[in-house]
């Protein structure tokens, strides 16, 4: 059977438009889901980003008030940061997975703990382990908002999977086309029985 044969006949051209019209419509709904993703885990970057920042911005006000005289004054401020860094760690904690970053949670935890420590004994050795800590909190944070940012820039796995095959099928079906068409129109160059 020929390729104008089979061109012609009613069975293969529908067949063909419909493969290529379930391959747009899956590509379409795949990208849209795709980008609504990318869409959510950009505004829960933000929120983490703005959590981390509050967060880290109450631990050096806890510092700073535990390093000038105990005054009245002073302690209420630190009871207040301290207030919102605990809320603002909790939130942090929520939006992390507990597997993944189980290492950054525990510096979380560790930064809290030090820094009720360093409000009940304030010793220069327990400010400066508490200095440490949140120069720590600081670069972990930095380190998870690059990783998520790179999650966000090149989109999630299962996308990357389904665009690497889909590039593959349309490459296999241009080619597979692409063949059917030299045979047609150059039958001499190719085996036929």
């Amino acid at each position: 059977m020929s390729i104008e044969t089979l061109f012609s006949s009613n069975i293969i051209v529908p067949i063909i438009v419909a493969f290529i019209g379930f391959l747009v419509a899956v590509t379409t709904a795949v990208i849209a889901k795709e980008q609504k993703v990318s869409e959510f885990r950009q505004k829960w970057v933000d929120d983490i980003r703005s959590d981390l920042a509050i967060a880290l911005q109450n631990s050096y006000d806890c510092l700073y008030e535990l390093q000038n005289p105990s005054t009245e004054e002073s302690v209420k401020k630190y009871n207040i940061s301290y207030r919102e860094l605990e809320f603002r760690c909790n939130l942090i904690i929520l939006k992390l997975n507990p597997k993944k970053d189980e290492v950054f949670i525990e510096l979380i935890r560790k930064l809290l703990k030090d820094l009720f420590v360093v409000s009940q004994d304030t010793t220069k050795l327990n400010i400066q382990s508490c200095q440490q800590t949140a120069a720590q909190f600081q670069k972990m944070s930095h380190g998870l908002l690059k990783k998520e940012w790179e999650r966000v820039k090149k989109g999630e796995k299962h996308f990357l999977i389904f665009r690497n095959f889909g590039e593959l099928c349309l490459f296999a079906f241009v080619t597979a086309f692409l063949i059917m068409l030299a045979v047609s129109k150059f039958p001499e160059y190719f085996l036929t029985t």
